[in-house]
């Protein structure tokens, strides 16, 4: 009976195939959602992680240059003599000096934040877009390092397939060096791809690039 219990409580969790036998379909969402779990376990960003992280930088920075320019206007409409700001009323009382002063330094102190905000935002977003060139750096790496190891794995399967025929080694020795070239083509594909994907936000959204971005980092040309 303890053990029943024991059994009962630590019931595997339901398997995606499972949903779908219970009518959950998988939705184009989730299937991209899977997809990029597949392809970046460890990458803290996917592409599409990346394009509404810069996204997000630049309208942010959009944002803040039309505060500032709004703060600028205001600055320009209370600088200007009383007589001429009173003439422009429509509401009454008329304006006083004090009210003019108290605008004019209420203006430039939203430009001054707004600036200081407008710098900070420029920032983040190359720092942003540094993230995601260093991405593409790693990546580079990760594909050089993946086809050196499938080069000198597929370069041992040659030695030993002509010494398994002959008796000189095992087949499971043979069938190990096999499985290891095929998992390190299958890292190739996997890194060329996930490098394609990334290089596209570069080629197709070009515009997501900060202004003063650094030169574009050397890159392997995904097949």
């Amino acid at each position: 009976n303890s053990n029943s219990i024991g059994t009962a409580q630590k019931a595997p969790a339901p398997q995606a195939s499972d949903a779908n036998v219970a009518g959950k379909q998988e939705t184009p969402a989730t299937a991209q959602a899977s997809r990029d779990a597949e392809l970046w376990p460890s990458s803290p960003k996917s592409p599409a992680d990346t394009v509404r992280a810069l996204r997000g930088a630049k309208a942010e920075v959009e944002r803040l240059k039309q505060e500032c320019l709004a703060a600028e206007e205001q600055i320009q409409r209370w600088s200007r003599p009383l007589e001429v700001l009173q003439k422009e009323q429509v509401v009454k009382p008329l304006l006083t000096q004090e009210d003019v002063d108290t605008n004019l330094k209420r203006s430039r102190a939203q430009l001054q934040k707004s600036t200081a905000e407008l710098q900070n935002a420029e920032a983040d977003w190359k720092l942003l877009w540094a993230e995601y060139e260093s991405q593409i750096r790693i990546l580079n790496s990760e594909l050089d390092s993946a086809k050196i190891k499938t080069e000198q794995a597929t370069k041992l399967l040659d030695i030993s397939r002509p010494l398994a025929q002959q008796g000189v080694i095992p087949q499971s020795e043979l069938h190990s060096h096999e499985a290891i070239v095929a998992a390190s083509e299958q890292e190739v594909i996997r890194a060329n791809e996930r490098l394609k994907l990334l290089l596209i936000v570069k080629e197709q959204q070009s515009e997501l690039m900060p202004p003063a971005a650094a030169a574009p980092v050397p890159e392997n040309t995904p097949k």
